[in-house]
């Protein structure tokens, strides 16, 4: 089974495993880009992009699915900086890799894992209850102040 936030991509390095979810590829990505991994995102996607915006990510994705370092950096140099067709293909591999860190995937578990031999019927899920009127009393104000909520 794939990591959480794995994404599976076909791009012209072949068809490859990318997984950015992880806190230290996550940390990696903002360091080498200099700024956090949301603004890296945005960059991307407003079209305000630097280069290692694009190449850090794929490259750091790769990795964080398991490549090796090595092959990772090979394929990153040659699909992404040294591509006849420019950056421009790259740009969308980057989007989604972000996408699937920040967001997650279709097909990512959610919550704990079940145990060996459950079922995975919704009888054997733990739902959460978020009904407790302690949590619900009261609301923040926008002066910081929690205010006793009206009905």
């Amino acid at each position: 089974m794939a990591a959480v936030g794995t994404v599976r991509i076909n791009w012209s390095g072949g068809e490859d495993d990318f997984c950015a979810a992880k806190i230290g590829t996550l940390l990696a990505i903002e360091e080498r880009c200099g700024v956090g991994v949301g603004a890296v995102y945005q960059r991307i996607v407003s079209g305000s992009w630097k280069v290692y915006d694009i190449s850090e990510v794929i490259r750091l994705g790769l990795i964080g699915a398991g490549m090796s370092a090595e092959d990772a950096k090979k394929k990153t140099d040659v699909h992404v900086l040294q591509n006849p067709n420019g950056l421009a293909p790259s740009l969308l591999i980057s989007m989604r890799i972000l996408e699937a860190a920040l967001v997650g995937v279709q097909d990512d578990p959610v919550g704990k894992p079940e145990a060996e031999g459950e079922t995975g019927s919704p009888s054997s899920a733990k739902t959460e209850d978020f009904t407790d009127q302690s949590s619900m009393d009261f609301a923040p104000s926008l002066n910081g102040r929690q205010e006793p909520l009206t009905s």
